[in-house]
């Protein structure tokens, strides 16, 4: 006797949710088939012709028990699982492209199962911007992202945020970290609350009865007005909120993997973002050094790197850090990084032990770069190539593509690619490309649908296609105050701005054009007005720093001056009007 196998295709039933059920029955062999009744399809499997046995009776109990079952589910012993790809997503904050320049065994291990974007950026270089674009899939604009406290729910509250469509479509979204800048913004997107560790983010956590010297300078500012830049501490990974992150997300795992639906998980981790700091044995004496600083930038395009100066203790508040500081600084970036990349590998090994590793898309990118002392500047807040070029590596389940991609990506990408690969629809509102193409035929080079990446900071415009990048800075009229271009293919290192030369006009019209199309709009609304003036301190070009920097101490020391003479002359008349009365 051969066992026939009833397969039962999900439908909605009230709300009973049939999924995949599956009835043996004691008849002979049929060949493989398919019946649909008011769209309930049955698949039989695919078996040799036989007479089947069992009397008249039996088959027509067997007949009466298979129309029944899909309008009652409770028949079946169990509902099987959902079997659509889950989804982990890593976000690295301040993650630049410097896998030339650190070890970093566990994200090399995603990028051996899976193709690397080498040519990916972000669409503003800043936080929270970054985040609400890429969680959005907008575009950056006059009037949405453009700050570091953007917030999705207040600049676009009527568009889906990525996992809120997961959610939509079926699956338990949930988030550990550092994943919008905010942590409360658009909480109804994830199935259970984001988790995040306790206390500060800055220095380790005080769990062994010491206290991190950054906690300190933090929690009691009578320690100094700025923050420690580094911190090379004798502590567990878990010491810092990142590990503490990675083995929530290894429990999280577990437990989500036995779920019949699929998951969408969203893991945030906070370095290496400044204060660079990582346990110890992270840090190592590699050769490095300062970065070529020479290039002729705009004032315009320049940053006084005013997160690191006014927040923290490396760099004097007026003029250039030195070269053993920055060597220092770089050193303590790259700690970070290996740190990272270790609770990175902590959350794989996880995804394998549950069995869930075979059957998930795993996508890992930064919310933006860093510069790390390229032109002198110490900062993210600038359109140029190290602050908006960041690592995007995808894993996709069943794919045999294991490469390097030099096509142009940005976060925006990241959204419709992931759903395509979940194999869910598109919401209608995305501003990116789905890569999906690229990633079933590796050997695809190019998109004609996206041939640029358009990145936004203030007033400023940046393109970028394969060989070039062009910025622009425009007024509220549409007038070009300044730009620039730089060929990368000849000079990766952007130090000789060819925007004047007359052989790459056409090149200047072509990526213009390009901004025109994908925004070009600098009037900003009121609200966005108001933030600016807010963040511009931060932000001004580094000709005004320099005004700055000279101006307010000046006045400064007049205040001081006239109040001294204020002071002396108030003592003189006192001691005047001494010797008047001994006089008398």
């Amino acid at each position: 006797m051969q066992l026939l196998t009833v397969v039962v295709a999900r439908h909605q039933i009230g709300q009973a949710n049939l999924s995949d059920l599956t009835l043996n029955l004691h008849y002979s062999d049929v060949k493989r088939g398919e019946c649909s009744q008011n769209q309930k399809h049955i698949r039989y499997s695919s078996l040799s012709t036989r007479t089947y046995t069992g009397n008249m009776k039996t088959r027509l109990i067997h007949t009466f028990l298979l129309l029944l079952l899909p309008f009652f589910p409770g028949i079946a012993s169990a509902q099987a699982k959902d079997t659509r790809p889950n989804v982990l997503l890593i976000i690295v904050d301040d993650l630049a492209a410097v896998s030339h320049l650190v070890e970093t065994p566990s994200i090399d291990r995603i990028a051996s199962e899976g193709v690397t974007f080498t040519n990916h950026f972000a669409n503003v270089p800043v936080c929270g911007a970054s985040r609400a674009s890429l969680m959005s899939g907008l575009a950056p604009s006059a009037s949405r992202f453009l700050t570091y406290d953007s917030r999705l729910d207040q600049d676009a509250p009527e568009v889906p945020t990525m996992p809120a469509w997961f959610k939509q479509h079926g699956y338990h979204t949930s988030a550990s970290g550092k994943i919008f800048d905010v942590t409360a913004d658009s909480q109804d997107s994830w199935s259970e609350p984001v988790w995040n560790p306790e206390g500060s983010w800055h220095g380790y956590t005080a769990i062994d009865g010491r206290e991190s010297h950054l906690q300190k300078a933090y929690l009691y500012p009578v320690a100094g007005p700025r923050l420690p830049t580094t911190e090379k501490a004798d502590v567990d990974d878990h010491a810092y909120p990142d590990g503490q992150i990675a083995l929530r997300v290894a429990d999280e795992l577990r437990r989500l993997a036995a779920h019949d639906s699929p998951f969408f998980l969203a893991v945030g981790f906070r370095k290496p973002h400044l204060p660079f700091t990582a346990p110890s044995r992270y840090w190592n004496n590699e050769a490095t050094k300062a970065p070529i600083t020479d290039s002729n930038l705009p004032n315009r395009a320049r940053h006084r790197s005013m997160e690191l100066r006014y927040q923290y203790d490396a760099m004097p508040l007026i003029g250039d850090m030195d070269e053993a500081t920055a060597v220092h600084l770089r050193r303590a970036y790259f700690a970070a990084v290996r740190y990272i990349d270790a609770q990175i590998g902590i959350v794989l090994d996880a995804l394998t032990a549950s069995g869930a590793d075979d059957n998930t898309i795993v996508a890992l990118t930064g919310d933006h770069g860093f510069l790390l002392g390229e032109h002198g500047m110490w900062t993210k807040h600038a359109l140029l190539e190290p602050a908006l070029r960041t690592p995007l590596i995808i894993r996709a389940p069943g794919s045999s593509a294991v490469t390097t991609n030099p096509v142009i990506t940005d976060l925006l990408d990241l959204y419709p690619t992931l759903v395509d690969l979940a194999g869910i629809n598109r919401p209608p509102h995305l501003d990116g490309a789905s890569l999906l193409p690229v990633l079933r035929d590796p050997n695809q080079s190019s998109r004609k649908s996206k041939p640029v990446s358009i990145s936004r900071w203030f007033n400023g415009e940046s393109a970028r296609n394969e060989r070039y990048r062009y910025t622009r800075w425009q007024d509220e009229a549409g007038h070009t105050l300044d730009h620039m271009l730089f060929d990368l293919t000849l000079n990766p290192g952007e130090t000789r701005n060819i925007v004047a030369d007359p052989e790459v006009a056409s090149v200047v019209a072509e990526l213009s054009r390009e901004l025109d199309l994908n925004g070009g709009n600098t009037t900003w609304s009121e609200e966005m007005k108001r933030r600016v003036s807010r963040t511009a301190r931060f932000n001004f070009p580094f000709s005004e720093y320099v005004i700055a920097a000279t101006f307010y101490p000046i006045l400064a020391g007049l205040i001081a001056l006239i109040l001294v003479a204020l002071t002396a002359g108030g003592v003189w008349l006192a001691v005047l009007r001494i010797i008047q009365f001994v006089r008398r």
